[in-house]
């Protein structure tokens, strides 16, 4: 009924072997081979079955976002393809310089008589919860999880070299899963990662320099400027506790969002009354 044609490219990462650096990032983090998953060098696992009025095929595709899929449909083959293209821009002396990382994988399979305005999909994630495996729509998976796949592809491009900047980090992780995971990435970082965020436990449960933390200043005059934790403290030690000291010592306090708002709930609920 069908055949396959296996195709596979790697751009970019030529010197990296991704499968093992993810792997060294995630086997603390996970505790078990769900980074197996992740690697791109894994062939699309399918399976087709056919009814009386359709083909119905299941593709395991780890670790792809499903934007990042595409179907398409000549010729009698149907070819399913992941894609994660990244790139980098550098404007140094007037010298525009781009980086970019491409993977592709895909594979095709040959089917007669389908409608090609009638092809659909949808992306899934197997869990495996005590010995039972479970197939659960990634639309319905948490936000963290979701954010967590989406991260994957631009912390390996930082642990292999690359400069990455993140915004807004954790929004959806639990804040400790969101630290942990910023841990268990600086043990292999090769390039820069940059990141925003609203997680304290960042400042100390991930061991990074005290020299790394940044601050965005309010002098409550709408001036704005960041600062370095060296900016701030007159030295630094090591058995100081960042966090800790963010939130009691002065020269943190514009630094701090302002709370002293009084809000008026009596007010609020004539509106909605």
């Amino acid at each position: 009924m069908f055949g396959l044609i296996p195709f596979r490219m790697s751009a970019g990462m030529n010197n990296i072997n991704s499968y093992s650096l993810l792997s060294d990032i995630f086997d603390t983090f996970f505790n078990d081979d769900l980074t197996n998953a992740f690697s791109m060098e894994n062939q699309i696992k399918a399976q087709v079955k056919e009814t009386d009025e359709a083909y119905l095929m299941e593709a395991e595709i780890p670790g792809v976002n499903k934007e990042d899929l595409q179907l398409s449909y000549e010729n009698n083959y149907l070819t399913i393809s992941a894609l994660r293209n990244s790139s980098f821009e550098d404007n140094e002396s007037n010298c525009l310089r781009q980086e970019r990382c491409c993977e592709q994988v895909s594979r095709s399979f040959y089917f007669d008589n389908v409608e090609k305005e009638k092809i659909t999909y949808s992306l899934w994630l197997t869990k495996k919860i005590e010995n039972l495996e479970y197939d659960i729509d990634f639309e319905k998976e948490s936000t963290g999880t979701q954010e967590i796949l989406e991260l994957l592809p631009y912390l390996m491009l930082a642990a292999s070299g690359k400069c990455v900047i993140i915004d807004e980090y954790g929004i959806g992780i639990h804040d400790l899963l969101a630290a942990q995971l910023i841990k268990s990435v600086s043990q292999h970082l090769k390039g820069q990662l940059i990141i925003t965020t609203h997680n304290t436990l960042i400042m100390d449960q991930s061991d990074i320099p005290a020299e790394s933390l940044y601050f965005i200043m309010d002098d409550k005059k709408l001036n704005k400027s960041v600062k370095c934790v060296t900016d701030l403290e007159e030295r630094l030690h090591p058995n100081y506790n960042y966090r800790k000291r963010y939130f009691t010592k002065d020269i943190y306090g514009e630094a701090l969002p302002k709370i002293n708002i009084d809000i008026d709930l009596e007010e609020f609920s004539k509106l909605y009354s």
